[in-house]
């Protein structure tokens, strides 16, 4: 994700301590989930979230994840 953010490649710790900055200024939120789980937890987090920070934009990664059985 800095990658993409910074546009280039990141070779110094000045570099990633800038680009973090700037990624800090975003509205970006994140769930901590990882591996199988419940579907009714993750559209209840998602649900708050929508009311708690006005959410209009929601990505979706992996959700192969939220199907394993």
């Amino acid at each position: 994700m800095f990658l993409q953010f910074n546009g280039k490649k990141i070779t110094e710790k000045e570099h990633v301590d800038s680009t973090m900055e700037s990624m800090c200024d975003l509205p970006l939120y994140f769930m901590n989930f990882y591996g199988s789980t419940d579907n009714k937890l993750v559209y209840e987090t998602i649900r708050r979230a929508i009311e708690l920070y006005d959410i209009s934009l929601i990505c979706l990664d992996n959700m192969q994840f939220m199907t394993a059985g």
